[in-house]
């Protein structure tokens, strides 16, 4: 194994379903960590989610979706991830930052994501990445980066603004409890659990880690 103390990778993690978490389980290659949820609630404008209730208040903040032909129209993205990390001290982040945005979703072969730039008073604030599920008839906010907790609540408010506008009936963010604990209030409904490398690897990091992980659907591989 390369995962663990002295070994290639000191850290793993996957989300597997709860069939295959149970398998690796008893195969002494998993730990359970956090559960993984999906949030959703029916969409709804700007104007009539919780918040500044007067019409200046919601005129300070200004969303529009950007386009991207390189890793270089991204690197907006990266300052944002600077500031993200100082936002949420004692996380767990995986990777965020133009080269990774643009890998893993501007060149996605079978997937259209779009991105997302929320402003404060003209100040970029924060970023996101949404993915629209025609089947589901959802919107779904998969990646963020952010300055603070207020520039993510503004851009989850922009977001289901979005699908709101495109017709969709709901909105949704996948999760770990971190993330979801900082949503509003919504239908959340339990769909898995962190797996990490089982106690035998020696992976000293994992009781460090475990309930501070900080994922969204962009973390992995399969949203």
């Amino acid at each position: 194994p390369n995962v663990g103390d002295g070994r290639p990778f000191a850290l793993a993690c996957g989300f597997p379903n709860e069939r295959a978490m149970r398998a690796g389980e008893r195969l002494g290659v998993y730990q359970r960590g956090e559960d993984t949820l999906r949030w959703s609630r029916p969409a709804r404008p700007w104007s009539q989610q919780p918040g500044p209730s007067r019409p200046w208040q919601r005129l300070l903040w200004r969303a529009r979706e950007v386009h991207a032909q390189s890793a270089d129209d991204l690197r907006w993205v990266d300052p944002l991830f600077a500031a993200m990390r100082a936002a949420l001290p004692d996380t767990l982040l995986l990777e965020r930052g133009a080269d990774y945005w643009d890998w893993r979703f501007r060149q996605h072969p079978q997937v259209q994501y779009r991105f997302l730039q929320l402003r404060r008073l003209g100040r970029l604030v924060a970023g996101g990445v949404l993915r629209q599920r025609e089947e589901e008839g959802v919107l779904e906010l998969v990646d963020a980066v952010f300055e603070d907790h207020r520039a993510f609540h503004g851009l989850v408010k922009a977001a289901e603004h979005r699908a709101w506008a495109a017709g969709l009936p709901r909105f949704l963010v996948w999760g770990t409890g971190r993330v979801v604990a900082d949503l509003p209030a919504g239908e959340t409904v339990r769909e898995g659990s962190v797996a990490w490398p089982d106690r035998q690897f020696n992976a000293s990091l994992v009781p460090q880690v475990s309930g501070r992980f900080w994922a969204m659907g962009g973390d992995t591989d399969f949203r």
